[in-house]
């Protein structure tokens, strides 16, 4: 295998760090990113995209405020059942 060398900032570098299992390099985490990578269905797609134009409309039914730092608990305790899962 011909090894490679990239280039990433510091803070993909903990990003990717944190993506890790114990015994995972970082050629693991960038394939399994990349082989997890979904994209929407076209209903998913048009789903969302009339979400985003009832808001910008100021229809705002269903719609919950929460604060950043709920948002990054959140996306944190997803992370986590995520690598899991893995």
């Amino acid at each position: 295998m011909l090894n490679k060398t990239i280039r990433v900032s510091d803070e993909v570098h903990k990003l990717l760090s944190a993506l890790a299992t114990k015994n995972d390099t970082y050629n693991d985490v960038i394939k399994r990113l990349i082989e997890n990578n979904e994209e929407f269905t076209d209903a998913q797609a048009e789903f969302y995209n009339q979400e985003i134009e009832r808001v910008e409309k100021g229809i705002h039914e269903n719609v919950t405020k929460i604060t950043l730092f709920e948002l990054e608990s959140r996306v944190a305790r997803l992370e986590q059942e995520i690598n899991h899962d893995l």
